[in-house]
């Protein structure tokens, strides 16, 4: 935690990571369609995905299916954006809790 003005911090988390991984962190996080174009190893990373998700749900369409079919992601990306659920699994399009998100 770093004390930036009197009464007000900011937290600050350093991770280090493969280069390439951290250049594709970069593209998502500029530009969320960029995911379609990521390594597929890339598209099942929790994190390259989730940057990606936080722009706009939609992105779910490129994350792998384990994504695809993850809970967490599922219902992150529909918060996001409601037509993201035609980007889930179908176990996760049945499942009534991620449909009312």
């Amino acid at each position: 935690t770093l004390d930036l003005i009197r009464g007000s911090r900011a937290d600050i988390c350093l991770v280090r990571g493969h280069p390439r991984r951290v250049e594709w962190l970069k593209r998502v996080a500029l530009d969320w369609q960029s995911l379609q174009d990521a390594p597929k190893a890339l598209r099942d990373d929790w994190d390259t995905v989730l940057t990606a998700l936080e722009h706009d749900g939609r992105a779910l369409q490129w994350a792998s299916d384990k994504l695809r079919d993850d809970r967490d992601a599922v219902r992150f990306a529909v918060e996001q954006c409601p037509y993201a659920l035609e980007y889930a699994s179908e176990g996760m399009r049945g499942d009534w809790d991620i449909v009312m998100a």
